[in-house]
């Protein structure tokens, strides 16, 4: 199933975002990016992302907590109200700030502990984070804009001064069917130095089909061989 545009948007900016540990939750229904923070003692979602609610979702907002920034600068505040939190599959009500804040939202450590107290286990290894007994997975910048794997389809033998179309087979991650499917398939410096292969840039759409074609030239008058599975990151994506 097709997810909304919104949630489509969330996808999007996660990979327009800066370093850091991210969350993909809902305030009110509404898909949200938190950046995860665990110097902030309290949840905070920007006057911007409060604006975007549906004005009968918008909780009335009471007298503020006096927020002020790492440098020690108060922070302008609307105020605080509560919020409904979904995080993966855990959903509580939560007293959140609404204030005048760079990112999207931030999630405090308020969220981050139990009921009894205990802050949530961070499992970066496995991007999730423990809470409450539920796995909420987070994403790192690197996953966003990591190179993507290319893995050759099968043992291949090229004749010396020939060329040939090889089906490569090029990893994906979740949010792909969802944004654009064209890529660019060039050859990295690590591929120059370990085969005696010429690889044209080639463009693809791995949204129509994960097995592409790439072309290879052999200039040189030995036969070279590539191995089936050879993983070969030679990946980047286009940028709009």
């Amino acid at each position: 199933m097709r997810r909304a545009p919104d949630e489509v948007d969330i996808d999007r900016g996660l990979c327009d975002l800066g370093d850091g540990l991210y969350v993909k939750g809902f305030v009110n229904e509404k898909p949200i990016i938190f950046t995860l923070d665990t110097g902030a003692s309290r949840t905070i979602i920007s006057t911007r992302v409060y604006q975007r609610l549906p004005e009968g979702s918008r909780p009335s907002l009471s007298k503020g907590a006096s927020l002020k920034g790492a440098c020690g600068a108060p922070i302008a505040e609307m105020g605080k109200g509560m919020f409904k939190l979904r995080l993966g599959k855990m959903e509580k009500l939560q007293e959140i700030i609404v204030a005048e804040i760079e990112d999207d939202a931030l999630l405090g450590y308020d969220v981050l502990v139990n009921k009894s107290g205990k802050p949530a286990d961070i499992l970066l290894s496995r991007e999730i984070i423990m809470l409450e007994g539920y796995e909420i997975p987070c994403i790192s910048k690197a996953k966003c804009s990591e190179a993507r794997r290319v893995t050759v389809a099968e043992d291949i033998n090229i004749p010396g001064n020939s060329e040939a179309l090889v089906d490569v087979f090029v990893n994906r991650i979740e949010w792909d069917d969802d944004l654009s499917g064209d890529f660019l398939i060039e050859p990295n410096q690590a591929f120059k130095e370990g085969y005696p292969l010429i690889m044209a840039a080639t463009m693809v759409d791995i949204n129509r089909s994960p097995t592409c074609k790439v072309r290879l030239m052999n200039p040189f008058s030995q036969d070279a061989d590539l191995r089936r599975d050879a993983e070969i990151d030679v990946q980047k994506e286009l940028k709009e």
